[in-house]
């Protein structure tokens, strides 16, 4: 075999994974930033504590721009739990359920705009692991998001609407 053929195919194996005893990766941390052009900065930890399930949490800090900068108006938890039923989780093919809560406060509104969110949502997607190293998700589903202003007799209201999931970073 060829030195040049040689290296293509231990590059090709290193990058699909298949190079060495390694153990494959039981976590990711990634952060999303499609999440900037609605609302905020959010990061993703997740671990897989079997061949088939992960568990993620994704703290958010919700922005708005004020002048060309970023200002920070509240915080967002959210929670869940994705099945890899073709794949090792955390890779593969991903079916999910999360669902999480936010508070904000933007005082230079009239009325102030604070309140209190809670959400839940399905996602299906897939995430590639390269080189046991990098992480690179892609999905989308669907959530249903209950707004509660805190303004005295102000009234709940909900929204379902449809998200694109996109992350990038690291497994370990």
């Amino acid at each position: 075999m060829s030195p040049r053929r040689a290296g293509a195919l231990s590059l090709a194996a290193m990058l699909m994974g298949a190079s060495g005893a390694q153990a494959d990766p039981r976590f990711t941390v990634t952060w999303h930033p499609l999440s900037l052009l609605s609302y905020g900065w959010q990061f993703e930890f997740e671990a897989a504590p079997s061949r088939w399930i992960s568990v993620h949490a994704s703290p958010t800090t919700v922005v708005t721009v004020d002048d060309g900068l970023p200002r920070p108006l509240g915080f967002a938890m959210d929670v869940g739990v994705r099945v890899f039923p073709f794949g090792r989780a955390p890779s593969g093919f991903l079916l999910g359920a999360h669902m999480g809560a936010a508070t904000w406060n933007v005082a230079d509104l009239e009325p102030a705009a604070d309140g209190f969110a809670v959400r839940g949502g399905l996602t299906v997607g897939y995430t590639f692991v390269f080189a046991r190293r990098f992480v690179l998700s892609v999905g989308g589903g669907g959530e249903y998001v209950r707004f509660t202003p805190s303004w005295q007799g102000a009234e709940s209201y909900g929204r379902a609407w449809p998200f694109v999931r996109l992350a990038a970073g690291v497994a370990f």
